[in-house]
């Protein structure tokens, strides 16, 4: 239970899961595979603007998603995320 916060990551692997709570991660290295999820609140994704493309996997039953990311289902980088109640964005960071 509770939100996960993560700012100028650089691990190029994650596997994050909470009950109930948020995921805000801002990447400052392009991650190679991040898996997130949770019941109840958003996930927001920041990755840096020379990222990859990524295959994307963006599941939510109550929400909408955004991935205003170059995507590609056959790409090596993965993000697999996944909330039953919340909105999912994917997008560069400014």
């Amino acid at each position: 239970n509770g939100a996960i916060d993560g700012t100028g990551l650089t691990s190029p692997r994650l596997d994050l899961r909470t009950s109930n709570g948020r995921i805000e991660l801002v990447f400052s290295e392009s991650p190679a595979a991040v898996q997130a999820r949770t019941s109840n609140g958003r996930i927001e994704v920041v990755l840096p603007s020379d990222s990859p493309a990524y295959a994307v996997t963006a599941s939510t039953s109550n929400g909408s998603t955004s991935t205003n990311i170059r995507t590609d289902p056959g790409a090596a980088s993965t993000l697999d995320l996944s909330t039953s109640n919340g909105n999912i964005t994917v997008s560069y960071g400014g």
